[in-house]
């Protein structure tokens, strides 16, 4: 029979409402391997004295839910196969041992699953595993299976015990004490260390261990005495299990009463039902099962009632409260659980949570009077966008980061609303945080909501999940920034509803999405969820002139300008038109900040003209990033903006203060150099802070006598190596000078503090050594080339005239092939960039420390990008360094049959064999790309695509507009800032 959406909310409350009064609750978390195993190794003496399973049952759940792989739920995460897997195969081993004609009927399932778990340790990242308890979970069970003479050996194994030991010792006496502890959930994990006896004081009224059916069954298994009270506690889950058709499978927490009810009303009242569309009675029914709870814990709550309070539930029945109109206070919740710099979960947590503070911080801004708590709302916000800005993954309560994105634009939203509507202490909240910080987020939100729909009007294929998805796009359409979005935005939730309603039938069969000691789903969430997304509509624009200030009209004028530019410029040809303008709405916080730190190194040039490529560095990364949809932190891409900054820069300075300094001299300014990276100035260690530093640090690169051989170029560089003349002359210990200039001092100063901000990032501070050694060689080589291509434009003007035609090169120091492996390759900045972009990605972990033949295909594939770039930048400028006497590709002898000037008509001819050969360089990169995809991590290969993509989309650029420092005043005879009209160049 079909209901309406009304007439399915009404009957999920009233469902809810009638098992609420049942004498211990309820709870739909969908049942796990894991919990269910521990239960099946539970064991009591019969009537003869004889042990046998006390729910034999679980043994039976368990052989019937082994995949064809041997594993338990491996096909959600490696991480809950692993920890399901285990757990499951202990049980099988333990009855092998115990009953003799168990032997035959699990000794296959129990080979199929230690091969199934020797697969998923060794495929194992731990560091992308945030699992609640894993850290105590995992080696308890591996301890237990060596003593059934089952041992594993993995990559993580090393790194994983040393968590355990450090949780440990953190946790010390815990257990032994009378204040109640979250640990007591998970009691499983002390079996063989822990004296259960002294643990009966945490007993729930219920009979469980906080709620874990898994906790309360080792502690049956393990205590001296049997506990009649914890038994009744195991059947009365297995008898509402087997009703609800798990029979014998047991949940991660049961009951969870609380924390479904909270999360169900919240979540319909917020999506537009009113209280009014249900039954008088179950609201109050529910009500009064959370005013109870809540007045139990003294103003906070758990999962369920007498469980240990937590800000996640506490926050979220607040906020139902509020919504049913009863007002309470969050006074006790901030005594609770307020840290230094967010809210706790709960105490001892290892990680703080996203989602727990969005619960939080929406939490205080539902409550009547949101100014008493703006410091609380300051620190959550802070916190959120923080996190964000360097971790925009799943939250570690669920395996979607679209629940936490959901949360964050939910809150956020309301943020700003309020703040528009000076509802809190506006003088306290930081400007960068509301214009900066703020809109950056939930812009990206957007358009990475926008873009992962799939062609079914899915999103990641999941009910849920496309629920979440449909609740992040609609109160996003509220802002008026993004007017011009509705159309598409508006498109999508309509694709993303009518998935839902073709998938009706099956909102009560949850995905496994969220997170407790293994995944699980909820019944009545996910229902609540479909419920909300297909409630909801499409909100009235907030018309509000402080959040319409944020991105005034003239900057959407000249977004329009730049969306038409850069539809012409490939990959974008085929992007429709809204995707540029959400990309370059992005942008326009990122420019305002790139103008702000536009002073930070390098001082201004005042002869210098430089502001264009301030408004398209953000759009290269951020434009780029949509188009490939690569998953990259925001931080990341902030500070490969600030290179590309930098880039351009340093380029202008070398060519004008530094040349002007050192006119006549350049072999000092080869030492001055040199000395930055000499042995004399090592010093990593010593360095806390990278960037924008106000007295110069120097620092090393991690490597015996400097840095050694400049790289590939040698005498292309202009020296064979930094030897210790060229030190010396820097500072005056060779007998050139009793001490640097003013002039001299001020171009050390800024250069220490440009080679400061690459070699003392904290990413790459935490790379490995040989990453730290070749990233300060390609600087080093970069700075160098700077000196040799002042050489190489003073010797081409010995070459010919100034004057209309091109001039080729008469006595060049090497081939054009060599020229550009080296000087070209090196002058072009894309190898040093390179590099640091490794460090940022790689983030200290192990696929840093590669292979001879890894390093050396990256190196390949640098320099063939490099090669490439500068030739389409060549390709755009002959002209233009033609008239400013700059060296350009087309200058070599190689070009033209006869030295000498040639015809302006063959200038044609130059830039299509010059074309050729970027193409050919362009397949090279191709075909080195193909062997690094067959060696390195899929995720980081995404990562370093975008980087070629970007570097490839400056060239792009350069042959339709030069973005570049010019220096106004000078002539064709001095050749200036070669190829600082892309990125790298």
């Amino acid at each position: 029979m079909y209901r309406s959406i009304s007439e399915e909310a009404w009957a999920l409350v009233h469902a809810m409402a009638s098992d609420s009064k049942t004498p211990h609750g309820f709870g739909t978390m969908s049942p796990a391997a894991y919990d269910t195993a521990w239960v099946a190794m539970t064991q009591k003496k019969d009537k003869y004295g004889v042990l046998r399973p006390l729910i034999p049952e679980a043994y039976t759940y368990l052989e019937n839910t082994q995949s064809e792989d041997g594993s338990w739920a491996a096909d959600v995460s490696t991480t809950d196969g692993i920890v399901n897997t285990l757990a499951a195969l202990l049980a099988l081993k333990k009855r092998e041992r115990r009953q003799a004609d168990a032997l035959r009927a699990s000794q296959n399932r129990c080979i199929a699953a230690v091969q199934a778990l020797r697969r998923l340790l060794d495929d194992w990242d731990m560091g992308t595993s945030d699992r609640v308890g894993m850290e105590l979970l995992v080696p308890n069970l591996l301890r237990l299976l060596e003593e059934e003479g089952i041992k594993f050996e993995f990559r993580s194994r090393e790194a994983l015990m040393s968590l355990n030991t450090a949780k440990l010792a953190r946790l010390g006496s815990a257990l032994s004490s009378s204040k109640p502890t979250t640990l007591t959930h998970s009691l499983e994990a002390f079996v063989g260390t822990l004296d259960f006896d002294s643990v009966k004081r945490h007993k729930m009224p219920n009979g469980s261990m906080l709620a874990s059916p898994s906790s309360t069954a080792a502690y049956l298994m393990n205590a001296t005495e049997w506990d009649d009270e914890s038994e009744a506690y195991l059947r009365m889950v297995f008898e509402r299990q087997s009703e609800a058709g798990h029979k014998g499978g047991f949940p991660s927490a049961y009951p969870s009463t609380i924390f479904e009810t909270s999360w169900v009303l919240n979540t319909l009242l917020q999506s537009g039902f009113d209280k009014d569309d249900f039954l008088l009675a179950d609201v109050r029914s529910l009500t009064t099962l959370l005013e109870t709870g809540i007045k139990q814990g003294q103003g906070t709550v758990g999962w369920a009632p007498n469980c240990l309070p937590d800000a996640d539930d506490t926050a979220k029945t607040i906020s139902a409260l509020h919504l049913l109109g009863w007002d309470q206070a969050a006074e006790p919740m901030i005594q609770s659980f307020e840290a230094d710099a967010c809210f706790i979960t709960y105490e001892g947590e290892r990680n703080p949570s996203v989602s727990a503070n969005c619960n939080v911080l929406s939490c205080f801004l539902q409550t009547a009077t949101p100014v008493v708590h703006t410091k609380q709302i300051l620190k959550c916000a802070t916190f959120i966008t923080k996190t964000w800005s360097e971790n925009s993954g799943p939250d570690k309560w669920h395996t979607s980061a679209r629940y936490s994105t959901m949360l964050q634009v939910q809150a956020f939203v309301r943020f700003l609303k309020k703040w528009s509507e000076d509802e809190f202490d506006v003088e306290a909240i930081p400007k960068n945080l509301v214009y900066q910080d703020v809109p950056r987020m939930l812009l990206d939100i957007l358009a990475h909501t926008m873009n992962s729909q799939k062609d079914d009007g899915s999103w990641e294929s999941k009910r849920e999940v496309t629920a979440y998805a449909i609740l992040t796009l609609t109160p996003l359409l509220s802002l008026p920034w993004v007017d011009f979005l509705k159309p598409e935005c508006t498109a999508c939730i309509l694709r993303g509803k009518a998935y839902l309603e073709n998938h009706r039938k099956e909102w009560r069969e949850a995905e496994r999405i969220w997170i407790e000691k293994t995944v699980y789903g909820s019944p009545n969430l996910s229902q609540a969820y479909c419920l909300a997304a297909m409630k909801v509509v499409v909100p009235t624009t907030i018309i509000s002139a402080k959040i319409c200030d944020m991105f005034p009209l003239e900057m959407t004028k000249k977004m329009g300008k730049m969306a038409s530019f850069f539809a012409k410029v490939p990959p974008f040809p085929s992007a429709p038109n809204w995707k540029l303008q959400l990309s370059l709405l992005q942008s326009a916080s990122y420019s305002a900040a790139l103008k702000a730190h536009r002073y930070s190194i390098f001082p201004p040039l005042m002869e210098a003209s430089d502001e264009k490529y301030q408004n398209y560095i953000p759009f290269t990364w951020i434009g780029c990033k949509d188009h490939l949809s690569t998953p990259i932190t925001p931080k990341c891409l902030w500070d490969m903006m600030l290179v590309s900054m930098y880039n351009f820069q340093v380029d202008a300075f070398m060519e004008t203060s530094a040349r002007d300094c050192y006119a006549g001299r350049l072999n000092d300014l080869k030492g001055l150099i040199c000395g930055l990276f000499s042995e004399d100035s090592m010093g990593y260690e010593s360095m806390t802070k990278y960037e924008h530093a106000t007295t110069p640090k120097k620092m090393t690169n991690g490597v015996k006598n400097g840095v050694g051989n400049v790289g590939q170029s040698g005498r292309e560089n202009g020296i064979a190596n930094c030897n210790d003349d060229y030190a010396m002359e820097s500072n005056g210990e060779n007998g050139h000078t009793n001490g640097l200039t003013d002039q001299d001092e001020h171009v050390k100063k800024v250069l220490t503090k440009f080679v400061n901000f690459a070699l003392q990032h904290p990413k790459v501070l935490a790379s490995p050594a040989p990453m730290r050694q070749w990233l300060a060689h390609e600087l080093q080589t970069f700075l160098l080339a700077h000196i040799t291509h002042m050489e190489d434009c003073d010797s081409l003007a010995f070459s010919a005239s100034s004057g209309a035609k091109a001039i080729t090169w008469s006595k060049p120091r090497t081939t054009f092939f060599k020229w550009v492996r080296t000087t070209s390759a090196d002058h072009t900045s894309c190898p040093y960039s390179f590099v640091f972009y490794l460090c940022l990605i790689g983030n200290g972990s192990n696929w840093l420390e590669m292979s001879i033949q890894k390093r050396y295909a990256l190196e390949d594939a640098c320099r063939h990008l490099a090669a490439m770039c500068r030739q389409y930048n060549d390709l755009g400028s002959v002209s233009r360094d033609q008239n400013e006497g700059n060296l350009n590709s087309v200058n070599f002898p190689e070009f033209s049959s006869e030295y000498g000037d040639v015809s302006a008509a063959s200038i044609d001819t130059k830039r299509q064999g010059l074309l050729a050969v970027a193409e050919y360089e362009s397949r090279c990169l191709g075909r080195v790309l193909g062997e690094l995809e067959l060696s390195m991590d899929a995720r980081l290969m995404e990562k370093l695509r975008l980087l070629i993509q970007v570097t490839d989309l400056y060239g792009q650029i350069y042959v339709v507009r030069d973005i570049g420092i010019r220096r106004e005043e000078e002539g064709p005879d001095r050749g200036v800032m070669k190829g600082v009209a892309l990125q790298w160049t």
